[in-house]
């Protein structure tokens, strides 16, 4: 371009040029890409009927909006993207082009610096008002908005913020490998702006999936919880009318997948002039079954386990006497030993031999069931409903209601990680792509400490080494901002008074973080190869 310029090429004629470049790779990008994805979709269709035989999943179709659309997209992000380029390359005078030595690079505008300040301080606030402050609607969009306003920040703040992480991250295998480690180290941070640029297209997929796997995971978290407190047992089986047959408990125990077993009997009973359902519990059995309801564990004989409804009723508290007058002759004296947490119906709880003792029509109410915690919930739950049908029963639970959930999650989480991924391996040719030119530019250099002793090897440890820490440096700091973003935003939508569960899925994470970095170090191999077959003859030799 400095050579078209010395020969009367305008600034606006090489401006124009660079903006048709950009158009043509932007329009042959475009369309591959459409043809790839038709491709795709038509393996995805046929995928998918010789998995769902008979199930009309249709024909793909290649409609023009299908076709233009993405074209039009691919389009003028391309020709937006090199706007910036474009001008930059026509302010540059011909004759500082026209040297060996590369244009040295400006330090961060403290324009720039400013709106990063301001960016973060608005998001930081915007994202702790949804989650201290508001609530509902509001509080998710000034948490989503501020987590956008604190991640453009960091974007912003990146030729500050990268170069001294990639310091950091270098020093190990600048003292570890040597001369590669010290070259690459000192490689990786000599274009601040190119490696931030770099790094940030590898940030922004790393951190999307990130948010992704913790809102997920602390998303079932707190669903289990809510859940186990809820519904203390994996599978319960109830009915309103004590009705169970006698033989369902076995046939319950009997499915694969199911550990353990606690039959609940029940009757009906009068407390303080007002209906109660009395159920009798087996201690042992059910500490067997759920480990969430210490109180009916620990009931003895003589005394009962009363909810907090009946206790406010009756005025019963522990240690206070209890007369529960069965629908027949059968009452019984008994001493409240425990008061339930939690809100719920006004029922007592007493062991077996109590309620059998003075309710001898009691029959099965119940049947509380465990599934082992490698079993397939959706097969245990069908064979449950086997199990059940035909009797006027109802089957709830923490499992029941978990494995329709994880279903759902699982499946969007799929979609979605399926299309970060994508993102990531774009993130991976733009490493590629900086490490080419960094190749290119230094040509002379690279052939200089070729002949200086350095081998090819040795070379291609270099190049290795600097994408490793480009992706490291993208990938850490991705996942990073991305838990925090997906605490955030899942605190907002479910409010603070939800009890939200953090959890971060650590193995999901590393796994992340090391197909990262992997990614980056097979994106240095062809980059890594030109360098190390160049001619130090003729790289050395002027042009």
């Amino acid at each position: 371009m400095a050579l078209l310029r010395c020969v009367g090429a305008t600034r606006a004629q090489v401006f124009r040029s660079v903006l048709a470049e950009s158009a043509v790779l932007g329009l042959a990008g475009s369309a591959a890409g459409v043809a790839v994805g038709y491709g795709l979709a038509w393996a995805v269709g046929a995928a998918l009927d010789a998995a769902f035989a008979g199930f009309p999943f249709g024909a793909v179709r290649l409609s023009a909006l299908a076709v233009l659309a993405p074209v039009a997209v691919g389009l003028a992000v391309t020709v937006g993207a090199a706007l910036a380029p474009a001008r930059a390359a026509t302010r540059i005078p011909p004759v500082a082009a026209l040297r060996d030595q590369a244009a040295p690079t400006r330090r961060s505008g403290r324009v720039r610096l400013a709106l990063a300040a301001a960016a973060l301080a608005a998001g930081c606030a915007g994202m702790a008002a949804g989650t201290l402050v508001l609530t509902d609607t509001p509080a998710f969009l000034a948490a989503f908005f501020g987590g956008a306003a604190a991640f453009a920040g960091v974007l912003l703040a990146g030729p500050v913020l990268i170069p001294p992480l990639l310091r950091l991250a270098g020093a190990g295998p600048a003292r570890l490998l040597g001369t590669p480690g010290r070259i690459a180290a000192v490689n990786a941070v000599r274009n601040p702006r190119r490696a931030t640029a770099t790094t940030a297209a590898l940030l922004v997929g790393v951190t999307l999936m990130t948010v992704m796997s913790v809102g997920a995971a602390s998303l079932r978290s707190t669903v289990e919880a809510q859940m186990a407190a809820q519904f203390p047992v994996d599978y319960m089986v109830r009915s309103q009318q004590a009705d169970i047959p006698p033989g369902m408990a076995e046939d319950i125990a009997a499915i694969p997948g199911i550990t353990d077993v606690a039959v609940v009997h029940g009757a009906a009973a009068r407390a303080g002039g007002e209906e109660v359902w009395v159920s009798g519990v087996d201690p042992r059995e059910l500490a067997e079954v759920t480990s969430q309801l210490p109180e009916l564990t620990q009931v003895r004989g003589g005394e009962a386990v009363v909810s907090q409804s009946l206790s406010r009723r009756t005025g019963a508290g522990p240690g206070d006497p209890l007369r529960l007058d069965g629908a027949g002759a059968g009452t019984a004296e008994l001493t409240v030993g425990a008061v339930l947490s939690g809100e719920g119906a006004e029922a007592a709880y007493v062991t077996r031999g109590d309620l059998e003792r003075h309710f001898p029509d009691a029959a099965v109410a119940g049947v509380f069931a465990r599934a082992a915690p490698d079993a397939d919930l959706v097969r245990v739950g069908a064979a449950l409903d086997r199990a059940t049908a035909g009797a006027s029963v109802t089957v709830t639970g923490t499992a029941q209601t978990e494995a329709v959930y994880t279903e759902v999650l699982d499946t969007v989480l799929l979609v979605v990680n399926g299309l970060l991924t994508v993102a990531v391996l774009i993130a991976v040719v733009g490493i590629a792509n900086t490490l080419a030119l960094s190749v290119i530019e230094r040509t002379r250099e690279s052939a200089l400490l070729r002949a200086l002793g350095l081998t090819r090897r040795q070379l291609r440890a270099t190049l290795a080494v600097e994408a490793v820490l480009l992706s490291t440096v993208g990938a850490v700091l991705g996942v990073v901002l991305g838990t925090v973003f997906g605490w955030v935003g899942l605190r907002s939508m479910l409010g603070a008074s939800f009890g939200v569960v953090l959890d971060v899925p650590a193995a999901q994470l590393a796994g992340l973080v090391g197909g990262a970095v992997l990614a980056g170090l097979l994106a240095s191999v062809l980059p890594a190869r030109r360098a190390a077959r160049a001619s130090v003859v003729a790289a050395l030799a002027d042009e």
